[in-house]
């Protein structure tokens, strides 16, 4: 049997500023994409390398580009704390707390927040992160 999921319940957390442990649970948020780690490749080829093939070292690894979507409500809650948390530029603590409890936490900035208004619906908003340094892990279950 599997042990596959869906993202409901899954939620998306930023600290808020007024203490370490303290978060503001982003409200309607219909997709969380956070990003895709990806690691330089340095090439370390020489004259010798053996086979003549060419040899590699791991470089330094980025976390990326991330986004959030929610449903858009013009002065929500939400899209208050997003516009004002984009034009201060802070890098916070974001949290996202999967279906099984599983939690993953890191630094981001928000880069941007742009807005959907179609004819026939739902508006919708786009988060940009920027996140910077490694992630956390918690709640993880014991591998046996």
């Amino acid at each position: 049997m599997t042990d596959a999921m869906i993202g409901y319940n899954s939620k998306y957390e930023i600290s808020n500023g007024d203490g370490p442990e303290t978060f503001y649970e982003l409200e309607e948020v219909f997709l969380i994409e956070p990003g895709e780690e990806t690691t330089d490749w340095i090439q370390a080829t020489h004259y010798q390398s053996p086979g003549r093939r060419h040899e590699y070292l791991a470089g330094i690894t980025d976390v990326g580009e991330g986004t959030i979507q929610f449903n858009f409500i013009p002065g929500s809650p939400t899209h208050q704390f997003m516009r004002d948390l984009r034009n201060s530029g802070e890098k916070r603590t974001h949290r996202i707390t999967h279906p099984n409890g599983v939690t993953v936490s890191y630094e981001a900035i928000v880069g941007s927040v742009s807005r959907a208004m179609p004819l026939d619906d739902r508006m919708t908003a786009t988060a940009t992160i920027r996140v910077s340094g490694d992630e956390t892990w918690e709640n993880e279950p014991e591998i046996e």
